[in-house]
């Protein structure tokens, strides 16, 4: 299993400014607001958990929230929302990320008032990977869209675990945005390539070990141009996967490369769902690490793909 640790500095209820709320050497923090309830009977408080990585303002889900330390009372959902009543009086919080690392603050619960407790924090500081066998970090997937006119189209990218990073970034139901037939994509009034994403795998990632490819370094470049083209990617698309992944595999002299497609990346790696229905849906993950010499795996079986109509397509991979 591959553990993400997260280092959280100290919160501060004080009011940051804007600049400093974006300047990363800046503590996490945290927004409260509050309110006198009437719906609430005496000896009843009610507090609304939205976490939130801070820089961008993604939701943190899976989040634990701890009462005086110790007192597990529920974890955020997929919005990074918890929404909890308890007594009034003075609290001890925790809370406990997915990616490791917790903060705690002191915090005195007015009766019958409701509070809003917003808390952004920095995924990026402090990380550090630890990687294990059976465990996956996504990179890159990138996703493209062709539509066979300008059209509407939602996009929804749902990673078995966390996203680390979308852009743009990623909205609660998915990008909305308009695809041309040439794939470009616009969005917020900007123009893109692609969509873009990366994330933490939490579950194990199984494929069969022994259909894979062994490649030399001297060869990856042709190899991947054979592989990818094979599969269905443009020219364009090929580019900008061997321009990311190739100086990547010639760090080492000899890589164990495996490919997962479609409906295997929807049960391993991720879900994606776009509406209106693409007809033609292209996904493939690579997966490698250096071996140190050959194993004589049985070569993968490298499926064709024709592109008809509507044509989604995503690519990405991890080391293993």
């Amino acid at each position: 299993m591959k553990y993400f640790l997260i280092f959280i500095t100290a919160l501060s209820l004080s009011n940051y400014s804007t600049a400093n709320s974006l300047m990363p050497e800046y503590p996490d923090y945290w927004n409260v607001k509050l309110a006198f309830d009437s719906t609430l009977v005496e000896g009843q408080s009610k507090i609304y958990f939205i976490i939130k990585s801070k820089f961008n303002k993604q939701p943190i889900q899976n989040t634990e929230i701890h009462l005086n330390t110790t007192d597990l009372v529920g974890v955020t959902d997929s919005l990074g929302k918890l929404s909890i009543i308890i007594k009034p009086q003075n609290y001890r919080f925790c809370a406990d990320t997915p990616l490791g690392g917790s903060f705690i603050k002191n915090y005195e619960i007015k009766n019958k008032y409701s509070y809003v407790v917003e808390i952004f924090m920095n995924p990026k500081k402090g990380v550090n990977h630890i990687y294990e066998e059976g465990q996956v970090m996504p990179k890159k997937p990138v996703i493209y869209l062709y539509p066979k006119k300008k059209t509407e189209i939602n996009v929804q990218a749902i990673p078995k675990a966390e996203f680390l990073f979308t852009y743009p970034i990623y909205p609660a139901k998915g990008w909305n945005v308009v695809a041309e037939p040439n794939g470009k994509i616009e969005y917020d009034n900007k123009t893109y390539n692609y969509l873009f994403w990366e994330g933490v795998s939490s579950a194990e990632y199984q494929f069969d070990m022994t259909k894979s490819f062994e490649v030399d370094s001297d060869t990856v470049v042709q190899f991947l141009e054979h592989i990818l083209t094979k599969i269905g990617l443009t020219t364009e698309e090929q580019a900008d996967f061997i321009t990311y992944w190739g100086p990547k595999l010639e760090e080492s002299q000899l890589n164990f490369i495996h490919f997962t497609f479609n409906k295997d990346y929807e049960k391993q790696i991720a879900q994606l769902k776009i509406t209106p229905k693409p007809e033609t849906v292209i996904r493939v993950f690579m997966t490698y690490h250096a071996i140190n010499e050959l194993e004589y795996k049985h070569q993968q079986i490298i499926p064709s793909n024709k592109r008809k109509g509507f044509t989604v397509v995503e690519w990405g991979g991890s080391y293993f």
